[in-house]
């Protein structure tokens, strides 16, 4: 096989990722911590469950989840609830900070 060509088992699909990053007023400017969500399906895996299409969560660590379709509608309903929670902190903090002038 030449260098330009792979082999069928090679071929991995991947869906457009759905980002989110949040800094830090302390360090302006750079992304503290980032989430990439995407599609896959691996159709020559010899692992079933990657054969399926599942979504994989990545973030800067050397690991990624894989998660079915059922697994990830969870975390998505645990990370809605984690934003509401933050904008609600986040109102709190607006009212204390009003409050002490």
């Amino acid at each position: 096989m030449s260098d330009g060509q792979r082999a069928l088992e090679d071929v991995d699909h991947y869906g457009a990722p759905a980002l989110w990053s949040v800094g830090s007023f302390l360090l302006p400017g750079v992304k503290v911590h980032e989430l990439d969500v995407r599609l896959h399906a691996d159709p020559c895996s010899e692992d079933p469950r990657l054969r399926e299409t599942h979504l994989v969560v990545s973030t800067d660590d050397a690991l990624d989840s894989f998660l079915t379709p059922d697994m990830a509608e969870a975390a998505g309903s645990r990370l809605i609830a984690l934003g509401l929670a933050m904008q609600e902190r986040a109102r709190m903090a607006r009212q204390v900070n009003a409050a002490a002038g």
